[in-house]
């Protein structure tokens, strides 16, 4: 396991006012929260169509962490996990992106047909028989058109000749089509797939006390443990960079193997906002926005996801895993596993084990099964 760090809504009570901390626990079982492990990567692109085309290397990330901590005179930790607020907000966007039909733009892009259009419009009441021949002048413009946009477009392939042989097939009518003012319509073809989250979480560091030790405990620790993850590197003071990647856990939130944190923002006053008497904030808002590193979504085949339906009712693992760099089906499912009982708090479920074996339990659990079967 892990060693995590823990910061936001910290509410622990002491073990003599709170036996075997259950309202500690039934306090966070309110609480959502997301875990955020550092990891380095690396593309792997001859495993393609073997084996997933990116390696995780979660031991050389967490060394590079500590390292920064050390700098700051920090105790190591391998990943953070943020306690939030109810101000967080989390929204999934799945996109799907088309473009024209190659056949299609081919022949709309054809210069010089919108005159030849116009010269046609004007030739309708010349007879039948001139409609015939400027039809046939359109399609043979056409048919040439098609003819040097496919063989630029697949030079020396079959599949030139192939679809060559198909637009040829379309262009007997074309004139004809053009003629009566139609318009030809083929199926679009897939041009990509995106997964956009909008993960916009927000953590509340509050010092129960106004003393220098309490703000340094509470307030500029927790935040210089996140700066430490998110921030980038420097060793001569002029280059900076090299910014963490990480994997973002978050229990019915989110589930990224490969993100960043986007922007941070800080909020250091306000009218909820107490100072001490040395200018010290006792309440720090923090906003983070974070965003996946490869922008794509897909289901798995030939491989093993991240997670599958016989999964879906299991605790989720603390830990950081390997598997594809883009969000796929595995990693919604992740991202709606139970949290483990670290999170929920092991008394939490004792309790709500208990209450369903008492007789109210039980007589509620027949109400729903009845409600159910109606």
């Amino acid at each position: 396991m892990p060693s995590v760090y823990e910061m936001g809504n910290l509410i622990k009570l002491r073990q003599e006012t709170d036996n075997e901390h259950r309202i500690t626990n039934h306090i966070r079982s309110h609480l959502s929260c997301i875990d955020l492990q550092p990891v380095n990567y690396q593309l792997t692109l001859a495993n393609i169509n073997k084996a997933w085309g990116v390696a995780y290397h979660f031991d050389e990330a967490a060394k590079d962490y500590a390292e920064v901590l050390d700098t700051y005179a920090l105790p190591p930790k391998d990943m953070l996990r943020l306690w939030l607020t109810d101000d967080t907000v989390v929204s999934d966007n799945f996109t799907n992106n088309f473009n024209a039909n190659i056949i299609e733009s081919g022949i709309n892009s054809l210069s010089g047909v919108s005159s030849t259009v116009k010269t046609m419009q004007a030739m309708r009441s010349t007879g039948n028989d001139t409609s015939v021949k400027v039809g046939e002048a359109i399609t043979g413009t056409v048919s040439s058109g098609i003819d040097s946009l496919v063989s630029g477009l697949f030079p020396e392939s079959e599949l030139a000749g192939e679809l060559s042989n198909q637009a040829q097939a379309i262009t007997n009518t074309v004139g004809e089509v053009i003629f009566q003012g139609k318009h030809i319509s083929l199926p679009k073809i897939w041009t990509s797939s995106t997964y956009n989250p909008s993960l916009t979480v927000t953590i509340k560091l509050v010092s129960p006390y106004g003393s220098s030790e309490a703000i340094k405990a509470f307030i500029i620790e927790p935040l210089m443990y996140l700066l430490a993850l998110v921030s980038p590197k420097t060793d001569d003071g002029l280059s900076y960079g090299l910014s963490q990647p990480l994997y973002v856990n978050g229990y019915g939130i989110s589930n990224m193997n490969l993100a960043a944190v986007q922007n941070i923002t800080m909020r250091r006053g306000g009218r909820e906002t107490a100072f001490n008497i040395y200018k010290q904030p006792l309440i720090l808002d923090i906003m983070l926005t974070i965003q996946p590193l490869a922008d794509g979504f897909a289901s798995v085949v030939n491989n093993d996801d991240v997670a599958t339906i016989t999964d879906a009712a299991k605790p989720a693992t603390t830990g950081g895993m390997n598997g594809p760099a883009i969000t796929t089906l595995g990693n919604i499912i992740q991202s709606l596993r139970p949290a483990p009982n670290n999170i929920t708090g092991a008394d939490v479920i004792k309790e709500k084990t208990r209450h369903r074996n008492s007789p109210m339990g039980k007589n509620i659990s027949s109400a729903s099964s009845a409600a159910a079967n109606c």
